[in-house]
């Protein structure tokens, strides 16, 4: 017996631009029967109607039903014994509502293409990539030296991506004061490298995304350089604490600290871009 559920967060957009989360895509395969289910919750949207439900796939577009919308919700399902096409083809799904109103929800696949293009982009900007790839074992080259020039063409990477980001991400500053965020979601960790990418299936940090409908984005100084870390919102409690620990998250920022018993912040975890 083979099962497999993969959840993806739905974005409600108007002309283009996401205004908030919409829902989730949860499909399940079970013994080559796939069950897909669209859940949608508080859309601005307050007629009782009936939409479409539309999965895109290689640029073609396949209706798989209607969903009953009552009051901004609606649930939408459907079952196959075989997909209707290829998984590995799916782009995603969409929700249209209004002419410039829809509900949108990207499947893993296409994500997946849009990084190793990144990454491509990326392997063609210069010399210091040229510097990452040296082996350790290079003739003539110590190992010491080597190592060295890596961490300095890693971090000077990493210095650029983040200029690069806070340029076109939203910033966010969640206390009021001094301290600013970049806005992100599980569809930008395109961004990080790939260890950090995989980060996105972190169910403590999906709770934390659907929940308040973002997640920040930090750098952080750490001696003579810095350091970069995803933080999930929620309320701060001790088993909250020891879960995310569990999770692989290393510390809670709040607007002050000590952090006590329900106070708003972030569990934060490093990535590296």
């Amino acid at each position: 017996m083979s099962y497999h559920k993969t959840i993806k967060y739905l974005d409600y957009c108007e002309e283009g631009k996401r205004l908030k989360n919409a829902g989730v895509w949860k499909v399940e395969q079970r013994d080559g029967t796939i069950a897909m289910e669209v859940i949608l919750r508080d859309l601005p949207y307050g007629k009782e109607t009936q939409k479409d439900v539309i999965l895109q796939t290689a640029g073609q577009e396949h209706l798989l039903g209607k969903m009953k919308l009552v009051g901004g919700n609606g649930v939408f399902t459907c079952r196959w014994d075989e997909s209707p096409e290829k998984q590995e083809e799916w782009e995603k799904i969409i929700v249209p509502l209004d002419e410039d109103c829809y509900v949108v929800g990207i499947w893993q696949a296409q994500r997946e293409r849009a990084k190793k293009k990144e990454t491509e982009e990326v392997s063609m900007e210069g010399d210091e990539l040229e510097a990452e790839a040296i082996p350790l074992d290079a003739e003539n080259v110590s190992e010491d030296v080597n190592v060295l020039n890596m961490i300095n063409a890693q971090n000077k990477i990493a210095e650029e991506k983040w200029q690069h980001l806070w340029g076109i991400y939203p910033h966010i500053k969640p206390y009021g004061d001094d301290r600013e965020y970049l806005s992100v979601r599980p569809a930008d960790f395109l961004i990080f490298q790939e260890e950090s990418y995989r980060k996105v299936n972190n169910s403590f940090l999906m709770h934390g995304y659907y929940n308040y409908g973002h997640l920040i984005l930090a750098r952080i100084r750490r001696q003579a350089e810095y350091a970069y870390y995803v933080g999930a919102p929620g309320s701060f409690f001790e088993r909250e604490k020891q879960v995310a620990i569990m999770f692989g998250f290393e510390s809670f920022e709040c607007e002050k600290e000590p952090a006590q018993a329900g106070d708003f912040g972030y569990y934060m975890m490093r990535v590296r871009l």
